[in-house]
């Protein structure tokens, strides 16, 4: 079982960068064109350029990345444990236990 919620965690990480990408591509115009965003400000540092979304995407993917990882860990240990309490004894079919 907790395997099965690690692989849950894991789609659903993927399941919700893709649909972070889509929306932002939706939103934001030209947000995968190459180039230097639109609104810049003159005679500043290079490191205080921060992409066509001033920061906004990177918060959004790594909200959506450790939020589901967070959760999911989180449920996927706890309700593997809560729902089959002893995992150790399992029943063996008639013909499992001949061989």
């Amino acid at each position: 079982m907790l395997a099965g919620g690690m692989i849950t965690t894991f789609t659903g990480i993927l399941i919700s960068s893709v649909v972070c990408l889509t929306i932002l591509v939706i939103y934001v115009p030209g947000l995968l064109h190459a180039g230097t965003p639109s609104n810049i400000l003159t005679d500043e540092p290079a490191n205080t350029i921060r992409g066509k979304t001033n920061g906004m995407a990177f918060m959004i993917f790594m909200s959506a990345i450790m939020g589901n990882f967070v959760a999911g860990f989180a449920a996927s240990i706890i309700f593997s444990f809560i729902l089959k309490s002893n995992q150790t004894k399992e029943e063996e079919s008639a013909e499992l236990s001949d061989l």
